[in-house]
């Protein structure tokens, strides 16, 4: 049975996927979007979405929803100059005072720029018949029809004009004043960004580094990945945890020498082209979880739970309820009940991503002076992970949401973490397994470039791959 009319609250990333999915069950669809146009949406000094040059993660479950909902959507990213890779055989992660080996997980994703993934989606949505888009379209409030069921959406530039609808869709990442359930968190992240041209450089073993410091109590975390097509312009980001840290590019690299993860990331900031100043943008992220929202009312994306964009699942959690609604849709006929069950299921997924994530970044907060039992237990079971492959693939699992947290705390893992906690106390590591390089030509740049000299130390060693057993969804 198809409904009449379904209402979608901004036009980004989860609104389209949205749209796309609700087309089928509904005769139409109302896409409401706040910018005039698709490329003032993405014009530089949009304040709608300033981190839309930096890569985006669409993990593993993302992009089996995303092939699902849209059959083209991979040759059309590759096409734009998306990226496939491999969370473990593509990512270089060091934590802990150590890099850990490469392996395959035969887990794929999408990595590219957010204009890439969004616009990959967009022109598959114009093409659908019954998929309206009102670009310029800012909503003020939205309220429940009590009598005639359905909801009514009063528009920011005309308040006595409101779109009536079966079902809304919240997916623009603003806050309901209406709902009062809300539990939050605030941590308080720096980002400063450097986009590097490296036409010069040939591509290295990796696509993206990722570091945190020796133990996360400590502020400083760094992501590099190549973004654009090709292999030419490389994305650095630092983060910082409560403090600015400067955004000359020369000072940056002594900050990183004396308080970044690995001397990898300071050298690497060295090569290429870059402008003297870095982008720096702060952020205040609220972990917020608003519960059930009013009748005929959905909360898509972060305008139910925004998460730290750091972390990469923010797209990916989204894509998973957009999923949840589309089975909740199947199941029933009656739009209250969808809403019920949709708010129920998709509570589990967003539990997933809060619990590991907000209760991690919670250890940032000034007037904390001890780690909860959690944050030691997932410190010990994020050193294991450097050795230990079982370890390894759970985290991965929880971390694109195949599995829920709680799944760390299984017999088979603990077991795992406990021997590996045993065995780097009675025999410490002392030789490190692997050491990414950096890309080649970088010495006769440095000489160039900077009078002070940096000793480049990548490794040449192959790691061995090996081979884990696909992630179930």
């Amino acid at each position: 049975m198809k409904h009449e009319h379904a209402i979608v609250i901004g036009a980004g990333f989860s609104g389209l996927i949205c749209a796309k999915m609700l087309s089928r069950h509904f005769d139409s669809v109302t896409i409401l979007e706040r910018s005039e146009s698709i490329s003032k949406r993405y014009a530089n000094e949009s304040k709608f979405v300033p981190q839309q040059n930096h890569a985006h993660h669409l993990l593993f479950q993302g992009k089996r929803i995303i092939d699902k909902y849209f059959p083209n959507y991979h040759s059309r990213l590759i096409e734009k100059g998306g990226k496939i890779v491999d969370y473990g055989a593509d990512f270089r992660f060091f934590q802990y005072g150590n890099w850990r080996s490469p392996t395959f997980l035969g887990a794929p994703m999408y990595l590219a720029e957010r204009p890439l993934l969004e616009g990959a989606l967009l022109n598959d949505v114009q093409s659908k018949e019954n998929i309206n888009i009102l670009w310029g379209a800012s909503f003020r409030s939205i309220h429940s029809q009590h009598r005639s069921g359905g909801a009514a959406v009063v528009l920011e530039n005309d308040a006595r004009q409101e779109l009536k609808c079966d079902l809304c869709v919240n997916a623009s990442g603003r806050w309901l004043k209406q709902v009062d359930d809300v539990k939050s968190a605030c941590v308080n992240i720096w980002y400063t960004t450097f986009f590097l041209e490296l036409s010069d450089f040939e591509r290295p073993d990796w696509t993206v580094l990722i570091g945190y410091n020796r133990r996360p109590q400590q502020r400083v975390a760094c992501y590099a990945g190549y973004t654009a097509p090709g292999y030419n312009r490389l994305q650095f980001t630092v983060m910082t945890y409560g403090e600015r840290p400067p955004a000359d590019r020369g000072k940056m690299i002594d900050y990183l020498e004396a308080n970044g993860p690995a001397h990898q990331f300071s050298q690497l900031l060295t090569l290429g082209k870059s402008p003297g100043r870095g982008e720096q943008l702060a952020f205040t992220h609220m972990y917020m979880d608003q519960g059930r929202p009013p009748a005929h009312q959905i909360l898509l994306g972060d305008s139910a739970c925004s998460i730290d964009p750091v972390t990469g699942v923010g797209i990916t959690k989204a894509a998973l309820e957009v999923e949840i609604l589309d089975e909740a849709l199947q199941h029933n006929t009656n739009i209250a009940k969808v809403c019920r069950r949709f708010h129920r299921r998709a509570h589990k997924v967003r539990r997933t991503a809060w619990d590991f994530l907000r209760e991690q970044n919670k250890r940032f907060e000034k007037d904390k002076d001890s780690l909860s039992l959690f944050n030691k237990y997932i410190d010990a079971l994020m050193i294991s992970a450097q050795y230990d492959e079982v370890i390894f693939k759970r985290f991965v699992e929880v971390r694109n949401l195949v599995r829920p947290i709680s799944s760390f705390m299984s017999l088979e893992i603990v077991i795992h973490v406990v021997w590996q906690t045993i065995k780097s106390t009675l025999f410490p590591r002392h030789t490190k397994a692997y050491e990414p390089e950096l890309p080649k030509n970088s010495r006769k740049f440095l000489e160039k470039s900077y009078s002070k000299d940096f000793s480049l130390k990548g490794s040449s060693s192959d790691a061995s791959s090996k081979s884990i057993t696909k992630a179930n969804s």
